[in-house]
């Protein structure tokens, strides 16, 4: 599989010879990076505190390594830097972006288990193209959907309205079955339900002290469901 370096596949770039030619591909209108253009709004719109060291998977199966990124819940976009510079990736042009805890340990001390995996979701019903995959196996994957919205308070004062914004992050979770993508709550009625074999389900969760709000547990219920069949 072809592997190419940082210059990635954005909306920005020139893409014409990269398959005649195998050039590394040139981009323009890249912007400087502004730390303070959500300085105004309280939170983050970001899913990671920090840049985090990626690899992309292509739609034309090429992998780029190494690559500084990271998540705008706000405007859905996947957003890279290098030379304190940034620019938007072309979403068409993704399937698949992994990042590891290797190499990004300081960002992972607020984020549970070993990597995290946003993953194109070709469903109909799914309300955004991608998902933060929390258990992917052979015939079941449990996804997120991460966004983040921007909220407003007016405060009326004498003379004038103060509009007070935050950044508020939404997340809804799916379970993809037999084909079938489904909206669930992570909660063990809901799970158990959508899943079957509730009570070997129950007894597993019961003797593991499985907490529904972990990430790593929810996998260990899941593998332990995939091989009950």
């Amino acid at each position: 599989m072809k592997k190419t370096s940082f210059l990635f596949l954005f909306t920005t770039f020139l893409v014409s010879s990269i398959y005649a030619q195998k050039q590394r591909v040139k981009f323009t209108n890249a912007r400087d990076f502004d730390e303070k253009r959500y300085s105004e709004i309280k939170g983050s719109p970001y899913y990671f505190k920090d840049w985090v060291s990626s690899t992309i998977y292509a739609t034309d199966h090429f992998v780029y390594e190494n690559i500084l990124i990271n998540y705008n819940g706000h405007t859905q976009n996947f957003e890279a830097t290098e030379g304190g510079k940034w620019i938007e990736l072309n979403m068409d042009w993704i399937r698949r972006i992994e990042v590891k805890r290797k190499g990004n340990e300081k960002v992972f001390k607020t984020i549970e288990g070993e990597e995290v995996i946003f993953q194109r979701v070709l469903q109909p019903n799914f309300p955004d193209k991608f998902a933060v995959l929390l258990y992917e196996g052979k015939n079941i994957q449990l996804m997120q959907e991460w966004r983040v919205a921007l909220s407003e308070k007016k405060v009326e004062t004498p003379g004038k309205t103060d509009v007070f914004e935050r950044f508020m992050a939404k997340k809804n979770h799916y379970l993809l079955k037999n084909g079938d993508l489904k909206p669930i709550k992570l909660k063990k009625k809901n799970l158990f339900q959508e899943l079957g074999n509730a009570q070997k389900l129950e007894a597993f969760a019961k003797k593991e002290k499985i907490k529904f709000d972990s990430k790593q547990d929810l996998k260990r219920l899941l593998s332990y469901f995939e091989g009950l069949n």
